[in-house]
């Protein structure tokens, strides 16, 4: 006979001292997708007219996977910086735009 399995619980108690997983997995993997996603697309819509374009925030602390780190001390850019950013970029052809306060023109 085979080994059976450890209980869902067994694995738990094993976790109990660390955070709790997954945390940035399913945050780098949804990224990871949009980017994918959106720069196919847009190779594929480019004679139609139509126009893609992801933006990431350079900065946020808003956002899940952030909450546990202190971002007090980077610069941000506030929603209109990055809509502005966004739509030079989309203006120049770039797919992918990602505005700091060092370049918020993407």
């Amino acid at each position: 006979m085979g080994r059976s399995s450890p209980s869902p619980r067994s694995c738990l108690q094993r976790h109990r001292g660390q955070p709790q997983l997954p945390r940035r997995a399913v945050y780098a993997a949804s990224k990871a997708f949009l980017f994918t996603f959106i720069r196919l697309l847009a190779l594929e819509l480019r004679d139609t007219g139509v126009r893609l374009q992801v933006v990431c925030r350079c900065c946020e602390d808003r956002v899940p996977h952030r909450q546990d780190m202190d971002v007090s001390h980077m610069p941000r850019l506030e929603p209109e910086q990055v809509v502005q950013a966004s739509m030079l970029a989309l203006d120049r052809g770039e797919i992918v735009c990602i505005p700091s306060s060092k370049t918020p023109t993407c």
